[in-house]
């Protein structure tokens, strides 16, 4: 019996840390040199931050308040300065350390060693997840996620033993989701769903109650505060069945990942098939869900809400989206990340009751089998979303030598102006005057202006005011130079 405990402990350890292996070797060769838009503008903001504390909690990203994302990209760059390389590697450890944290979410939950190992297998290597494990500035999900999934694990801890150390955890976990970014407020619906759904008796009410008006009074301050401060314009809100359809078409998309750059790799021949996959697909989705939720157990069916829960936020927002549109906005697959452990717990359920019942078709050597075969088709779907990541990242750094070339011949330039004849096919470092002028304050140490003019320049020149007009020069991707270059 103690070499029994003793087997099963030893597993309980190797397996996540096979899995966080796997992960982080598996986006080893997507490590990025280069900064790209967003990111340019975090770091920027984290280094004001570093000599005015206050900045922390501006609104200069895009009107968001996420403070400890902030802070935490201010950490790194003061411990690795610019090194986009350390940056991307620090995105590929998150989420391998969020494969481990899920796995014992899943043992916390009552769920086998098998329908965990395969959960967190599913969203190690889960082609969604790669624009937010690639994109660093998306670094506040990964975070988020982590807080959440620390969350839950005391949380389910709190409930067996009602202890009020392990609520304060969860309080400070549930605050830092949400400094980290806006989803995390999502917790609050976790903390009142989880013991309906998993039917567990609260013996002393009075904690689970004081741990809960905490946890709702954060959440009025905070979103408060939010609206009353806002500062940019969000994405249209839209409300009643539009929002119904974006949250069905996103949660279609987490089991049916397909997106405008697999698409174009594709014969053309295919693209209908993957149309009529996809109607099917949604047709099938809720009476699916519903089929499930009726017989699995409590710790599924928290899983199955676990998409609408997390994916509810972005689907107010306005993507001009039908509901059986192929692809969709490339923007919006990279908010998917925190929904995709539920959809892992699911599937990793659902081959376990298939092994269970049909042991002849489904066995462990058939699972193994398949599991390389889902390492080899993300993987090789994870590189057509890379490619952009990586032009991009190669395009910044071309774009840092022309402003080191700048600052070079011109130490006395005040101001940029840069002519575009079209902006929609303009980069936005460059089609964005404040990504521009960050780019070049970070890596030339000084603030510039720069303005962005949409027209035909017939020259590059420099006047006597101390402004460089400069030429975008689309064909070739690069900056027109006066010809002191």
């Amino acid at each position: 019996m103690s070499g029994l405990l003793f087997r099963i402990k030893r597993k309980e350890v190797i397996i996540p840390l096979l899995l966080g292996l796997g992960s982080i070797l598996f986006y080893i060769p997507f490590l990025l040199k280069g900064f790209i838009c967003c990111d340019i503008q975090w770091i920027a903001n984290a280094k004001i931050a570093l000599n005015n504390p206050l900045h922390y909690f501006s609104r200069s990203m895009y009107g968001y308040f996420r403070p400890l994302t902030m802070a935490f990209f201010s950490v790194l760059y003061s411990l690795f300065g610019l090194n986009p390389f350390i940056f991307s590697l620090i995105s590929k450890s998150v989420h391998t350390l969020n494969v481990i944290l899920l796995y014992y979410v899943c043992r916390k939950l009552d769920l086998s060693i098998l329908v965990s190992s395969i959960a967190s297998f599913f969203f190690a290597f889960y082609v969604v997840n790669s624009s937010a494990v690639f994109y660093i500035s998306t670094l506040h999900d990964l975070l988020s996620l982590t807080c959440i999934l620390l969350f839950l694990l005391f949380l389910i801890k709190f409930y067996s033993t009602q202890d009020m150390r392990s609520g304060a955890l969860l309080i400070v976990f549930a605050i830092a989701a949400t400094l980290f970014k806006e989803m995390g407020l999502m917790t609050i619906g976790l903390y009142i769903l989880v013991p309906l759904v998993l039917k567990r008796k609260i013996n002393t009410s009075r904690n689970y109650i004081i741990i809960g008006v905490i946890l709702v009074s954060f959440s009025v301050v905070y979103l408060g505060l939010y609206f009353i401060t806002r500062t940019y314009a969000d994405k249209q809100l839209i409300s009643n069945f539009s929002v119904l359809k974006n949250l069905l078409y996103s949660v279609v998309f987490t089991i049916s990942p397909v997106t405008e750059r697999i698409v174009a790799f594709l014969p053309k021949s295919l693209i209908p098939v993957l149309h009529i996959l996809k109607i099917l697909f949604t047709i099938a989705l809720i009476p699916s869900i519903l089929y499930l939720y009726r017989f699995g157990p409590g710790s599924i069916r928290i899983m199955l809400i676990w998409p609408f829960l997390f994916l509810l936020p972005i689907s107010m927002f306005d993507w001009h989206i039908g509901l059986f549109s192929l692809y969709p906005d490339s923007t919006m697959t990279r908010y998917m990340y925190v929904a995709i452990p539920g959809v892992g717990v699911v599937i990793g359920w659902v081959i376990e009751r298939l092994m269970t019942k049909h042991r002849s078709i489904f066995s462990y050597k058939s699972l193994i089998v398949l599991g390389f075969l889902f390492i080899a088709i993300n993987f090789f779907a994870a590189q057509r979303v890379f490619g952009l990541y990586y032009y991009k990242s190669n395009f910044v750094n071309s774009l840092v030598k022309q402003f080191n070339k700048i600052e070079m011949y011109y130490p006395n330039l005040s101001k940029i102006t840069i002519s575009t004849p079209n902006l929609d096919e303009t980069e936005q470092e460059i089609g964005d005057s404040e990504i521009a002028s960050y780019l070049y304050w970070l890596y030339c140490h000084r603030l510039i202006e720069f303005q962005v003019i949409e027209g035909r320049q017939q020259r590059a020149y420099y006047d006597s005011s101390g402004t460089l007009h400069l030429i975008w020069n689309i064909q070739k991707q690069k900056l027109d130079l006066p010809n002191k270059e």
